[in-house]
């Protein structure tokens, strides 16, 4: 399906946006997100800083919680992933994109997020090999239900403070069993009770999954803390001791406060092919004039069917055709400007948030292309 993007009048747009987004970034800050449909599933896209269509780069899907659940597309700026995006700070090599629900379920929009899936990979250079599903609460529940349905699609999902699972399509999940997936869950949650992520891991466990787990103290919100060992396993369950509903706070990042950077790293861990990831313009680009039928290989790379290119090759561009990058020569990537390692972070808004829609968190970044396009474009 073709994708939209519209832009607001400027006179209206400038001060509509100012009046909606100075809450969650600085006044003169650009807006780095477009606003972009598949199908009836309205999004806000970010493409991270030095973006080109033909390299490969990590994708992010973002689902939002209850709180966001409208037509107000603005609302998905005021916490979690959307707004970390709008700061000049945050400079990770994703693609970043947000669907908001209009009503229902996350599961019911399966055929949607893999048309836009599909869409990132085509036009923008999004890596078949490492699409990530995060969300928090409603959208915990929903990375769970899209990662059964989509399985497939995932290198890894990391699901926040879901519920007991029940019903469709949990009945399939042996499917993602040996996924990797990073479970967060506050011990004093109860708008979403602890003991449903508890109920959720335990099944899989059953089915064969091994979870590595660790516990996160209150006092430690404000700091860049998750363990490293967590790097060292695929299946992972934070348990936030103390924390209530709102553990995105020290999961993603908060606008203004500490950097989160483990979590971040363990996704990008992840791959399908198992490849390790490199900076994407360190890897050779996609030959436009390739065909679908076996990538052209690079120097010590290795041709896959279907266009596939081993490490070091470059992958085909006709149908099916996909590019799994470079590999590195063991550990994480070097990236070019990627967060430091700090200290810091913020729970003031984890006790008065005990909703979806309550706190802010950030960093930042610069879309590739597109120039200015204000967030309300869709509205008009």
């Amino acid at each position: 399906m073709k994708t939209s993007s519209k832009t607001l009048a400027p006179a209206l747009a400038l001060s509509a946006l100012f009046a909606v987004v100075t809450s969650v970034q600085p006044a003169a800050a650009q807006v780095k997100q477009t606003v972009e449909k598949e199908g009836q599933l309205r999004y806000l896209r970010y493409l991270p800083h030095g973006h080109e269509a033909r390299y490969r780069w990590p994708v992010i899907v973002f689902l939002h919680g209850g709180g966001e659940i409208g037509t107000d597309i603005t609302k998905l700026l005021g916490h979690s992933l959307p707004a970390l995006v709008e700061q000049d700070d945050w400079n990770w090599p994703f693609i970043v994109v947000s669907p908001q629900l209009d009503q229902g379920n996350w599961y019911q929009r399966a055929a949607d997020i893999g048309t836009l899936l599909d869409r990132l990979e085509k036009d923008f250079g999004g890596d078949p090999n490492r699409l990530y599903l995060t969300g928090l609460s409603h959208g915990g529940i929903g990375t769970f239900d899209l990662g059964v349905l989509l399985a497939k699609r995932w290198a890894a999902l990391m699901p926040l403070c879901s519920n007991s699972a029940k019903g469709t399509p949990w009945e399939q999940h042996a499917s993602i069993a040996t996924k990797p997936m990073f479970v967060v869950h506050g011990t004093a949650d109860t708008n979403v009770p602890y003991q449903g992520d508890v109920d959720r891991v335990a099944q899989l466990e059953a089915l064969g999954a091994t979870f590595y787990r660790f516990d996160y103290a209150l006092a430690d919100t404000d700091k860049d803390v998750i363990p490293q060992e967590v790097m060292k396993h695929n299946q992972v369950f934070g348990t936030f001791i103390g924390y209530d509903h709102g553990v995105w706070n020290p999961v993603y990042g908060r606008v203004g406060g500490t950097k989160k950077t483990v979590q971040y790293q363990w996704l990008l861990e992840h791959s399908l092919d198992g490849t390790p990831f490199v900076d994407p313009k360190l890897v050779p680009p996609v030959d436009p004039n390739a065909g679908g039928s076996g990538g052209q290989a690079g120097s010590g790379g290795v041709t896959g069917t279907a266009g596939t290119s081993g490490v070091g090759g470059v992958g085909g561009t006709g149908t099916a055709a996909t590019n799994a990058g470079g590999g590195a020569s063991g550990g994480m990537p070097s990236l070019a400007g990627a967060p430091t390692l700090p200290a810091g972070g913020s729970s003031a808004a984890q006790a008065t948030a005990a909703n979806d829609s309550g706190c802010q968190l950030g960093y930042g970044g610069r879309s590739g292309s597109g120039g200015l396009v204000t967030l309300l474009a869709l509205l008009v």
